[in-house]
């Protein structure tokens, strides 16, 4: 019997210590710790286990929404930048994942590029309160250095470059127009040069931001579709395969366009000469097609 109290007592003894040590584990700093491991498995490449571990987080603490909106706020971030990631390499839904390329027959990221759009606008609508949450509670910081350093306002403007470039990839060209509509700065090619300065996304995305904003551009100004079309063009060359041939192939056609039908082209600074639609540089003097200027055949 003495033996059985003295286990009672030291079993009782331990379930105490262990819910002491629970109560001392500072949620915001397990919270800061997954964050932490999510943007280091995108970092590393492992966009489907960033993911995974982001949205975990963001559901995890639905019900206490308002103390946890920075951190969830970065959840959201994270899963975006995860699904923009597997869009651009390789695709994790659907059961037949691979290599990603809208106009493939499976079609691979498309499920990434909505999922991206889904987890980007949660995001946006959670920003005003996580841009007024206090970086350190109960003595934890919220986010882990990485993120802290990235903060919201470029959390949110890498996210409203990702949405440009889902709906261009989507074909959704009207939803461009309307992201536009909220960010003026974006409509002219110095003021986009300057948010993408600031935003610094992945390189591999660039050239499908001046893309999307291309294809928003054809439709008001010569002038500004045309620079945008040749950032997009020479940008890819930068980055190999970050954007399908044919997407670049519609950039050179828009290009052959102006010239056959409205008497458009765009020449050299250096030389003067017309721009060959499907080069990247003047052949006589090697100045980039960014270089260039509007001119009429008339």
């Amino acid at each position: 019997m003495q033996t059985s109290r003295i286990l009672t007592r030291g079993l009782t003894a331990l379930a105490l210590a262990f819910v002491a040590a629970c109560a001392s584990v500072n949620p915001y700093d397990t919270n800061r710790e997954e964050l932490a491991s999510a943007d280091k498995s995108l970092s590393g490449g492992d966009a489907k286990a960033a993911a995974k571990r982001a949205e975990n987080l963001y559901a995890a603490r639905a019900a206490e929404a308002d103390e946890y909106a920075l951190q969830r706020y970065f959840a959201l971030y994270l899963t975006a930048q995860a699904h923009v990631r597997a869009a651009q390499t390789q695709s994790f839904l659907g059961s037949d994942a691979g290599a990603s390329s809208v106009g493939s027959a499976r079609c691979t990221d498309v499920p990434h590029l909505v999922a991206a759009l889904y987890y980007s606008s949660l995001a946006r609508e959670l920003a005003p309160k996580a841009a007024k949450a206090k970086p350190v509670v109960e003595g934890a910081r919220q986010l882990p250095p990485a993120l802290e350093e990235i903060g919201v306002d470029v959390a949110g403007q890498r996210l409203g470059l990702a949405r440009l470039v889902a709906y261009a990839r989507l074909g959704f060209l009207a939803s461009i127009g309307t992201e536009l509509d909220a960010w003026p700065e974006l409509r002219g090619p110095e003021g986009a040069d300057s948010v993408l300065a600031v935003a610094k996304p992945e390189r591999e995305l660039v050239p499908w931001v001046y893309y999307a904003l291309f294809t928003h551009a054809r439709l008001a100004s010569d002038t500004d579709a045309y620079m945008f079309g040749a950032r997009a063009r020479l940008l890819a060359e930068a980055t190999k395969n970050s954007i399908p041939p044919e997407r670049l192939a519609e950039i050179v056609a828009w290009v052959q366009q102006k010239k056959d039908a409205d008497r458009v082209v765009f020449a050299c600074s250096k030389c003067r000469k017309p721009f060959l639609a499907d080069k990247l540089r003047c052949l006589d003097d090697g100045t980039p097609i960014t270089d260039f200027f509007l001119s009429s055949l008339d």
